[in-house]
């Protein structure tokens, strides 16, 4: 890590969330590089009102996943699969779904609603995250003031079914209103 990354407690519905303040980020010490495919979901958001960067980027690869350049539906894995929203401070609910496929296959999801469906303009070989990092890109580029409450990532594609058990249970524990289906529990 580096900067002043803090968590907050009580913060999104009574839960943790850890802040990065434009001068801050955090790099996971292991190498996702090891998925042959993967699904992502993340509650996150900006909290301005400038350094509107990257949120759960990559340390290792040009990578992206939620936030970018003051947009909220934007997934870059070595290339586009989506590119778009805006600038705000409120909390969001991404989900992605990446496969193995030569060409892969990429779905992704603001809130439950589908952005993207079976895109491919991923890398074909460099597709995996890397080594994550939270509030930045590659060390100390790109920080933005924001939020993470929530990062999540199985080893692989998830069934419609699971996407809506887990895209339901994270819009019940933060209070965030999705098209995911409400659990118990």
């Amino acid at each position: 890590y580096s900067g002043t990354p803090a968590v907050t407690t009580n913060r999104l519905n009574g839960n943790p969330v850890v802040s990065f303040n434009g001068s801050s980020y955090l790099t996971t010490t292991f190498n996702f590089d090891i998925l042959q495919q993967y699904t992502i979901f993340s509650v996150a958001r900006y909290t301005g009102p400038d350094s509107y960067n990257r949120v759960i980027a990559s340390r290792t690869r040009n990578d992206l996943f939620g936030f970018h350049s003051s947009g909220d539906e934007r997934w870059h894995m070595e290339g586009w699969i989506y590119n778009g929203g805006t600038a705000n401070t409120n909390w969001h609910l991404h989900t992605g779904t990446i496969n193995n496929e030569s060409d892969p296959k990429a779905n992704f999801w603001k809130e439950g609603n589908q952005l993207a469906f079976n895109a491919n303009g991923s890398s074909d070989n460099n597709f995996k995250p890397g080594r994550v990092e939270l509030g930045g890109y590659n060390g100390s580029s790109e920080l933005s003031k924001c939020e993470v409450a929530e990062l999540i990532i199985f080893d692989h594609v998830l069934t419609s079914n699971e996407l809506n058990q887990v895209g339901g249970y994270l819009s019940q524990k933060n209070g965030l209103s999705t098209a995911y289906p409400a659990t118990n529990g």
